[in-house]
């Protein structure tokens, strides 16, 4: 694996539990991984699965921005995108 000590996750919307796992993990880094609004809509219209756009959009409401050092990828054009930004920031992950 290139990458072995990678956890991805995507539960984190509240500030409390970025800050429970931060006790646990003191030496955890966090990325924000997000998308224009628009992009998000796209998307889940095209996938027309599970995920309504209508619950989509409710359940963004609930995510806190946080205020722990952490850093952005922008995922608004694809897998490419994500994997450059990445590899940007990768060498401050260890």
């Amino acid at each position: 694996q290139q990458y072995p000590n990678i956890v991805v996750a995507q539960a984190l919307m509240k500030e409390q539990n970025r800050l429970q796992l931060m006790a646990k993990h003191p030496n955890a880094k966090f990325i924000l991984i997000d998308a224009d609004e628009n992009k998000i809509k796209q998307r889940l219209i095209q996938r027309n699965d599970w995920v309504s756009l209508e619950f989509a959009t409710k359940i963004r409401k609930e995510f806190e921005k946080t205020s722990l050092p952490h850093f952005s990828i922008s995922n608004n054009a694809g897998s490419l995108e994500i994997i450059q930004q990445f590899e940007k920031i990768s060498d401050h992950l260890n």
